[in-house]
C-alpha cells in the first residue's frame, strides 16, 4: 500500500511507509521543491490502493529542524571572569526557536539561558580559552551545531592585602596581582563596585593610589585587572579602607587640680570611628596615648606640676592611624596654696596680711581671701606681697585663708592664719582726783563704759 502526503491540502506527494513512518522531504508532486528549514507545516496523509486514494487524515503540524546558528562570536564578560558572552545570528525560517544549547571543547551539550543573542555561559574558569559550539531548538527538535569559535574569559580577581593613608584625602591600596594573564592596568571602586575609575594605563604595580577622598571616612574598595583588550576582570572582594582623620580643635583648658588639667575638644569631622587620642604637653615634641582609650571630651591630663603652663596639642586615632596634631593651646595647672606669714593691724577694723606666693612658673593673676572658711571669697588688692582686709569688727580674731588665681583657675586655699583686729577707742569714762593724794588721778567707776 502506498501513501500520499500533502503539506498544503492541495498538492499530494506519493511516499512509502517504513515501520509506520513516512519521510517527507519535498512539497511538490514532482519532488522538485524541498521543505524549508525551521518551518512549520500542516500535514495530511491518505492511503492509496488499486482502487484509488482514500480519505485524508486530520491535519497534523510538523516542523523542520532549525539550521545552525551563524556569525557566532565569543567574548569575555567585562568584570566577570567566570562568564563568556556568545553572540550569533539565529537560524532562518518562520518557526519559533524555543531555546539553544551550547557545548565547550566538544563536551556535553548544555541548555543555554535565553532565546536570543547574546547568550551568557557561566561557571567558567577565569583567564581560560574555550571552544564553543551552539545549536538551536524548535518544536521539531534540535538543529545542527555551529562551527566552533574560541573565546577566553576575563582575568581573575586580584587580592587586596591592606591599605594605608598618608593624608586625609588619599588611600594607598596594596594588592597581589591575578594568578595568570597579561594585565595592562587596573580599575578601582570606592563604593563597593558601583562605579569604577581606571588607573593610568601601563601602571600595574602595587599599591594603587586613590585621591580626592574625604577625611576620616570608610570606603568599600574593590579593584580589578584590565587586559590588553581593555576587558576588565573579576573584581576583588571589597576591603574596608579608612582615610586618615583630620585635626581636633581644643577649647579652653582649665586646671583640674595642682597636678592636672582638663582639655575639652571638638572632634574631627568624618563618619569613621575615632578610637582614641594622643596628647602632648610640650607643643608636640613628645606624645602620650590616652589611657584607658576613649574618644569622649574632655581629656584629663595628670602628673603635672602645680602653677605651670603647658603647650597642649592633641591628635585623633582611627583605623588608618594617627592624624595631624591640633593647634597648640596653653593649659595651666592650678596654683598650690600660698603661705600667710604675718599680719599687722593698725586700725580696729582692718588687718594687713603678708603672704608668700606659691611655687611654679605660671603667672599669678591675683589672689582671693576668706575669713569664713571659704564660704565666701573676696578678691585681694595686692601691694607687693601684702593685702589689707577692711570692714572688720574691732578686737576680734579672724581665721584668714588665701588662694592664688592663675590662667588655670582658682588654686588651693592656704592654711588658716589667725589675725586679731585692734581694740576700739575707750569711751564713757571720767577722770577725778585720787582721794588723799594730790599727785594721782583715778577713773570714775561707771558700769556703762565701752570701747568704740
Amino acid at each position: 500500500m502506498l501513501f500520499r502526503s500533502s503539506t498544503d491540502g492541495t498538492n499530494w506527494k506519493t511516499g512509502t511507509v517504513a515501520t509506520g513512518v513516512m519521510t517527507i522531504s519535498q512539497t511538490s508532486p514532482a519532488g522538485t521543491t524541498a521543505l524549508s528549514v525551521n518551518t512549520a507545516y500542516s500535514v495530511v496523509v491518505r492511503a492509496v490502493n488499486v482502487n484509488g486514494s482514500g480519505s485524508p487524515s486530520s491535519a497534523v503540524s510538523g516542523t523542520t529542524l532549525p539550521g545552525a546558528p551563524s556569525a557566532v562570536s565569543v567574548s569575555p564578560v567585562s568584570g566577570d571572569g567566570s562568564k563568556l558572552s556568545v553572540a550569533f545570528s539565529a537560524p532562518s525560517g518562520s518557526a519559533t526557536i524555543t531555546g539553544y544549547e551550547y557545548r565547550l571543547d566538544s563536551g556535553s551539550w548544555v541548555a543555554a539561558s535565553g532565546t536570543s543573542s547574546p547568550i551568557t555561559i557561566s561557571g567558567l574558569v577565569e583567564n581560560t580559552s574555550y571552544a564553543v559550539e551552539l545549536r538551536a531548538i524548535n518544536a521539531g527538535g534540535t538543529g545542527g551545531a555551529s562551527d566552533q569559535v574560541s573565546g577566553t574569559t576575563a582575568l581573575s580577581a586580584p587580592t587586596i592585602t591592606g591599605f594605608s593613608s598618608s593624608s586625609t584625602t588619599t588611600l594607598d591600596i596594596a594588592f597581589s596581582a591575578p594568578g595568570s594573564g597579561s594585565v595592562s592596568t587596573y580599575q578601582y571602586s570606592t563604593d563597593g563596585g558601583t562605579t569604577w575609575v581606571t588607573r593610568a594605563s601601563g601602571t600595574t604595580g602595587s599599591p594603587i593610589a586613590i585621591s580626592g577622598l574625604t577625611a576620616n571616612t570608610v570606603y568599600q574598595v574593590k579593584i580589578r585587572a584590565v587586559d590588553g583588550n581593555s576587558v576588565a576582570g573579576t573584581a576583588s572582594t571589597a576591603y574596608a579602607s579608612t582615610t586618615l582623620v583630620g585635626t581636633a580643635t581644643i577649647g579652653t583648658i582649665t586646671g583640674a587640680s595642682t597636678t592636672s588639667i582638663s582639655v575639652p575638644f571638638t572632634a574631627p569631622t568624618g563618619t569613621a570611628t575615632v578610637s582614641n587620642y594622643e596628647y602632648s604637653t610640650d607643643g608636640g615634641t613628645t606624645w602620650t596615648t590616652r589611657s584607658p582609650a576613649s574618644a569622649s571630651t574632655p581629656i584629663a591630663i595628670s602628673g603635672l606640676t602645680a602653677n605651670t603652663a603647658y603647650s597642649v596639642k592633641i591628635r585623633a586615632i582611627n583605623a588608618a592611624g594617627t592624624g595631624a596634631a591640633s593647634t597648640a593651646v596653653s593649659g595651666t595647672t592650678l596654683a598650690g596654696a600660698p603661705s600667710l606669714t604675718a599680719y599687722t593691724s593698725t586700725a580696729a577694723t582692718s588687718v594687713t596680711m603678708t603672704l608668700t606666693a606659691p611655687a611654679g612658673t605660671a603667672t599669678i593673676t591675683g589672689y582671693e581671701y576668706t575669713t569664713n572658711g571659704g564660704t565666701t571669697a573676696t578678691t585681694a588688692t595686692m601691694s607687693g606681697s601684702n593685702f589689707t582686709i577692711a570692714s572688720l569688727a574691732s578686737n576680734t580674731v579672724y581665721s584668714v585663708q588665701v588662694r592664688a588665681v592663675n590662667a588655670g583657675g582658682k588654686g588651693t586655699w592656704s592654711s588658716a592664719f589667725s589675725a586679731t583686729t585692734l581694740p576700739g577707742t575707750v569711751s564713757g569714762h571720767a577722770v577725778v582726783a585720787y582721794d588723799g593724794d594730790g599727785t594721782k588721778l583715778k577713773g570714775a567707776q561707771r558700769v556703762d563704759r565701752s570701747f568704740a
